[in-house]
């Protein structure tokens, strides 16, 4: 029986990191994120905003490469500049977090997002090979595939 884990918390400031550690001590074992959430602590003040999840925190950074294997999830809302629908989010699909997983966010009305944006992130614990574990470890430590 799989027992579904949730981390919740609230960022605080416009580019403020977050270092969630998952890590608890085996390599073989690590989660997979099935769903993320983001949401303005005061419902009056919806502002746009963007958040990046990373594996390390040399790639949590706020702009969005999916070209950066340390980046393994997105979400944004631009509803306050473009009127646009409901926040929109991307996780890339089976992809392991053993050790620890990093947000990063902005917003660009400060004033709007001024008591900080919440966080809800679902991950289901997943057992590996020695072998899959090494080869997690190696592609969350990467660099970004674009560069040379």
């Amino acid at each position: 029986m799989t027992r579904t884990r949730y981390l919740s918390g609230t960022i605080e400031q416009p580019n403020q990191r977050i270092d969630l550690i998952v890590d608890d001590g085996r390599l073989t074992h690590g989660f997979i994120i099935t769903d993320i959430q983001f949401w303005p602590v005061n419902s009056f003040n919806i502002g746009d905003f963007a958040v990046t999840l990373s594996t390390k925190s040399t790639g949590a950074v706020v702009d969005m490469l999916a070209s950066d294997n340390r980046q393994i999830g997105w979400a944004w809302f631009a509803g306050e500049t473009t009127g646009s629908g409901p926040p929109q989010y991307i996780i890339k699909p089976n992809e392991m977090i053993i050790e620890e997983l990093i947000l990063i966010a902005k917003w660009t009305y400060p004033t709007l997002m001024g008591d900080g944006l919440n966080y809800l992130i679902t991950l289901e614990p997943l057992v590996v090979s020695d072998a899959q574990a090494a080869l997690v470890l190696i592609s969350n430590k990467s660099q970004d595939l674009s560069s040379n």
